[in-house]
This record gives C-alpha cells, structure tokens and sequence, in this order.
C-alpha cells in the first residue's frame, strides 16, 4: 500500500470512501467491484456543480497508431518539435478545466492544441460512447490547406468510470519528417484525482 498516497488528505478521503463503497457492494452481494467508478465519482461527489475547476487532462495518439515517431504524441503539449529531439510526446498537468452541464455532467474544456501537430476534425461521440465532444473552436491556423484547427475543445463525460475516451480523428502534421494529413484516432484522458 503506497503511505505517502494515503496520508494526503485526497488520498484518505480516496481511500476511505473506497473502503466504504466496498464494504456497502460487498454488503449487497457484489462479487465485483469497479473501483475506478467509485474513485471519479467520489473525486466529483463533493464538487459544487456551479462552479468550475483545474484539472488534468490530455489527448494524445497512442504510440501504435503513431507510425512517425512510434511513440505517444500528445495534442496537450505544445512543445513544437525540432530535429533536435523536441516532441511533444510527454503528458501535462493541470492544462484543463472542469464545469458541469445542466444534467450536472462534467465537461472537461482544453483551452490550448499543439500548433505543429494542428487537429482538424474528430469524431462527435467517443468509441465507447463515454463522452462526447461538445465545443470545437475554430482557430485560424492555415496550414496544409486547412483554414482553421480546432481549439478550444470540450468533452461532456457522460460515464466517469471508463479509464479513457477514444475518438476518430483527423490531423495536419507540419514537421519536417512527417508533413502531412494523418488520420489517427485520438484518446481523452482525464485525472479525476487532479482536481483543484
């Protein structure tokens, strides 16, 4: 058991309320527990829903659809990338922002896309139908023929306890190595224990 996660307050309150929704499915005759629902919804259950927060959350092509680099390239860094070795192949932090719809949904708003890697379009509703995307900025961009990029983004969360959020994609990379129009699905990942 990881003590330093535990004697955060996040990570007692985490901890607990875990515990407790074990013990009240075991109780029920559970026999299995999604812990990570519990853990998301515990994160929100406490939110006031009128008002909105920082929170961490990134999309990126997975390294195996990434057949440039061959390793994850996230949309939510915005490192342009050199011949020197600048990528944006790493996550970032507290980059988003957290409200809630009418139906007390989250929404999770991404302000800012890396320019060089420019997303153009992506699909309405996720894979798994666990979120959809609600807001698609037009940002004048001009690159490879395309007018505008998206930016900002922002996704409703209609099923907290899924891990990711896959959607169909399309984007302009305009890199030197790989320039060009790339069809690759993008996955929305989001850390509920981020939350500020």
């Amino acid at each position: 058991m990881n003590t330093e996660m535990i004697y955060t307050r996040r990570g007692f309150v985490k901890m607990a309320a875990g515990t407790v929704a074990a013990a009240a499915l075991v109780a029920a005759g559970a026999e299995s527990i999604d812990f990570s629902k519990a853990f998301a919804a515990t994160s929100l259950d406490g939110l006031d829903k009128s008002k909105t927060y920082t929170i961490t959350a990134n999309l990126y092509v997975p390294a195996e659809l990434n057949a440039v680099i061959h390793m994850d390239a996230y949309l939510t860094n915005l490192t342009t990338p050199t011949l020197f070795g600048a990528r944006p192949t790493t996550p970032v932090t507290d980059n988003a922002v957290l409200s809630f719809d009418a139906d007390k949904k989250p929404v999770i708003t991404i302000n800012q896309l890396n320019n060089t890697f420019g997303l153009y379009y992506i699909d309405p509703a996720s894979s798994n139908g666990g979120a959809t995307v609600t807001q698609q900025g037009e940002y004048l961009w001009n690159k490879g023929g395309h007018v505008n990029r998206i930016q900002p983004i922002g996704f409703t969360i209609n099923d907290v306890s899924l891990e990711n959020y896959e959607f169909g994609a399309k984007e302009y990379a305009d890199f030197s190595l790989a320039r060009g129009d790339k069809e690759w699905k993008v996955t929305l990942i989001i850390d509920w224990d981020s939350i500020k």
